[in-house]
């Protein structure tokens, strides 16, 4: 590690490769062009990135047959006793830390107490680069109008496996607009969901990778470099999947992993208006989301707060929100009264 990287924390490393990634896919979204508003933020980022090191020869990719032992497999699946129970992994789905829980006034908070500047960065990076990425059409240029150029725009933002005609008419506003986000303010600690639902094939993507994984650096290393090869569901439905088993293999449960990629890839692509279910019997159920994966839909994709998350994780965030609104709605109002009075 070299130059302005080498005296960060890992969290602090986790966070640039997920920005890195987000710069990625908005140049993508955005034509090219740099997404105005961003010019603060990406420069707070750019100041911890080192200058690019000297290119080194490329090596020759060899291709090998994925090995059947090296194929982890469930122990309930195997007949085996578990050696843990899942109450004894708090990071296992969703805090994005790592670590045993905390608890502070009765509830579960992150493990890590971050300094205020380093949260700032994450929050305003995190804010504005979403307000970017849901902002329709290329950078700078107006808005899809015509039928064509929403088309267009699902193909810039999913790829060329965007179908050519919808099942029951061509609505490709609903198309694109069912599958952006509507998210909740970026909490004071965010989670690894954040960075990735301004999308909701992103979101599910990053909660079928991170789930039942204990390790926080595995789980950070494997999805960002999952999102820095496959930035679409239609580079996912056209990759190798032996290039995706190299990236993913350190998560472990690669078959079930795979499955679940490819369903909600095509799953997504695939509706007219995109929406998830979590009920086994409903065209909108989507295989490899489950209870966590659906609670993350509605918070981070939906903004939903009428329900009561039963991962640890996702009950501090769905709590720091309400709190959040409150607190908002109450500074609105001494504002409104101060107003009044002058």
């Amino acid at each position: 590690m070299e130059g302005a990287e080498a005296g960060l924390s890992e969290y602090e490393l986790q966070r640039l490769a997920h920005i890195r990634r987000n710069q990625e896919y908005m140049r993508r979204v955005l034509a090219g062009a740099a997404p105005a508003g961003l010019a603060g933020a990406a420069a707070a980022s750019a100041a911890r990135k080192p200058a690019r090191s000297p290119a080194q020869p490329r090596r020759k990719r060899v291709k090998v047959e994925v090995p059947e032992a090296a194929r982890r497999r469930s122990a309930r699946l195997a007949g085996a006793k578990p050696a843990f129970a899942a109450a004894d992994l708090p990071d296992e789905d969703g805090d994005g830390y790592g670590g045993a829980e905390e608890e502070e006034a009765g509830g579960w908070v992150p493990k890590k107490r971050l300094p205020a500047e380093i949260i700032a960065d994450a929050q305003g990076w995190l804010e504005e680069s979403r307000a970017a990425l849901l902002r329709v059409g290329a950078a700078g240029g107006p808005g899809p109008q015509a039928a064509s150029e929403w088309r267009e725009e699902a193909i810039r933002r999913w790829g060329d496996k965007v179908p050519e005609a919808l099942e029951g008419g061509n609505d490709w506003e609903l198309y694109v607009t069912s599958r952006l986000s509507s998210p909740p303010p970026t909490s004071s600690d965010p989670l690894l969901q954040e960075y990735y639902c301004s999308d909701a094939w992103r979101l599910l993507i990053c909660c079928t990778l991170m789930s039942r994984v204990s390790s926080a650096k595995v789980k950070h290393a494997a999805i960002s470099g999952f999102f820095a090869k496959f930035q679409t569901p239609s580079d996912v439905l056209g990759a190798d999947p032996k290039d995706i088993y190299e990236i993913i293999a350190p998560l472990g449960l690669f078959d079930n992993r795979m499955k679940s990629l490819t369903h909600v890839s095509t799953r997504f692509l695939a509706m007219p208006d995109f929406d998830i279910s979590p009920d086994p019997k409903s065209e909108k159920k989507v295989h490899g989301i489950g209870e966590f994966g659906y609670h993350s839909y509605l918070l981070f994709v939906r903004g939903k707060l009428d329900f009561q998350p039963k991962d640890k994780a996702l009950q501090w965030f769905a709590n720091w929100q309400r709190r959040h609104a409150q607190q908002s709605a109450k500074g609105k109002g001494l504002e409104e009264e101060a107003a009044a009075t002058d």
